[in-house]
C-alpha cells in the first residue's frame, strides 16, 4: 500500500518524510506457463521434466518433489516412470505449485505380440495355413516373409520345419516380435507288396498289399477296397493300374500306384534240329535268360512282342562254347 512517515520528538515537533508517500509493492506472481514432459522410452532411455515459469522476486528455483528439493535448473533428466508434483519458489520463499498436477512421466513398453495359427502348427504340405498377429495399440506388422499386416497366408511343398516372425511396432513407436514354428508333413511312405508278380497270367489272382506306418485309412483305385491288401485279376490281358491312397494320422494324403500286367500262356518251348534252346522262367516279368545248347554255327536272336515290335536283336558270330546263356 501507501504509507507517509512521519517523525515526532519529545516536543511534539513534526517532521514529514520528504519523500512521501512510502509505497509498498506486492511481489509479482509466480506463474508456471508450461511443463514438459519426455516419456521413458522402450528402448531403456528416462524421462525428463522441462518447466518454464516467469514472475517472482529474483531467480527462481524449481521442485518436481512438491517442494522437498529446489534446484536452480527448469530441466529435470533420467528421470524414471512415475508421477511428480510440480512447485516453483522466487527468493523471497514464495511458492507457486503448477495447476496440472501431477505430472506423469509414462513407460513406453514394446507390447506383447500373439499369433494365433489355423489350422494348426503341424500340417500337410500344400497347405494354406492364416497366421494372424495381435499386438496392444499396434500400428505396424511386418513378417519375416515380407508380407505386412495382421493377418497373412503361408505355404509350403517341402516336407520340415518353418518359423515365421512377426515384427510389430505399436503407437508409441517400441517394437517387438514373436515368431510362431510350423511342422509341414509330407505325408506316408507307402509300399506296395505284389504276390506272386507284376506279370501274370489272364485269370490268375494278385495280392497286393499296401503299408505305411502313419496310417489311419487306405482307398484303392479301382475297386474302392478300404484294407489295406486286396486280391486283383482280370480275365483278359491287360495291363492295370491300381492306386492306393492313405491318409495319415494328421490327416496328410499321399498316393502310390502299381501296375499289373495280365498276358497269355507262356511262350511254349522252342524246338530246333540243330540246338536245345531254353527260356526260362516262363513267364516272366520281363527279364529271362535264354540258354542254346548245340551250339554249331553262327546264331540270331530276335525277341518281338505281341504286337510285332522288335524288342532285341543280337548275333551271335563267336560261338566258343557248346552251350551258351
Amino acid at each position: 500500500g501507501s504509507y507517509d512517515l512521519m517523525i515526532m520528538d519529545d516536543n511534539g515537533c513534526e517532521v514529514a518524510y520528504a519523500n512521501n508517500p512510502v509505497i509498498l509493492s506486492q511481489p509479482n506472481e509466480i506463474i508456471i506457463s508450461d511443463v514438459v514432459v519426455t516419456n521413458a522410452l522402450c528402448n531403456g532411455t528416462l524421462g525428463s521434466i522441462v518447466i518454464t515459469a516467469s514472475g517472482g522476486a529474483g531467480g527462481l528455483t524449481y521442485s518436481i518433489n512438491n517442494g522437498g528439493s529446489y534446484q536452480a535448473s527448469n530441466v529435470f533428466n533420467n528421470l524414471p516412470s512415475d508421477t511428480y508434483i510440480v512447485k516453483v519458489k522466487d527468493v523471497s520463499g514464495c511458492t507457486q505449485l503448477y495447476s496440472e498436477n501431477p505430472v506423469v512421466v509414462l513407460d513406453l513398453s514394446p507390447s506383447n505380440v500373439v499369433i494365433n495359427v489355423n489350422p494348426g502348427t503341424e500340417v500337410c504340405t500344400g497347405t494354406n495355413v492364416t497366421l494372424t498377429a495381435s499386438a496392444f495399440e499396434a500400428v505396424s506388422y511386418t513378417w519375416s516373409t515380407g508380407q505386412t499386416g495382421a493377418s497373412i497366408v503361408v505355404s509350403e511343398t517341402t516336407a520340415g520345419i518353418v518359423n515365421y516372425t512377426c515384427t510389430v511396432i505399436n503407437q508409441d513407436g517400441c517394437e517387438s516380435d514373436a515368431t510362431v514354428s510350423i511342422e509341414y508333413n509330407a505325408g506316408s511312405d507307402i509300399s506296395i507288396d505284389v504276390f506272386p508278380s507284376q506279370w501274370v497270367i489272364v485269370d490268375e489272382p494278385v495280392t497286393l498289399e499296401a503299408y505305411a506306418s502313419d496310417a489311419v485309412s487306405y482307398s484303392w483305385t479301382p475297386g474302392g477296397s478300404n484294407d489295406p491288401l486286396i486280391v486283383v485279376t482280370s480275365d483278359v490281358v491287360a495291363t492295370i493300374e491300381y492306386t492306393v491312397t492313405v491318409i495319415n494320422n494328421i490327416g496328410c494324403e499321399t498316393s502310390a500306384s502299381v501296375d499289373i500286367t495280365w498276358g497269355h500262356v507262356a511262350v511254349t518251348e522252342l524246338e530246333s534240329d540243330i540246338m536245345s534252346i531254353n527260356v526260362y522262367p516262363n513267364p516272366n516279368t520281363g527279364e529271362f535268360s535264354l540258354e542254346l545248347t548245340g551250339i554249331s554255327q553262327e546264331v540270331e536272336i530276335s525277341v518281338i512282342d505281341f504286337a510285332g515290335r522288335l524288342i532285341l536283336e543280337e548275333k551271335i558270330l563267336d560261338v566258343t562254347a557248346d552251350k551258351m546263356e
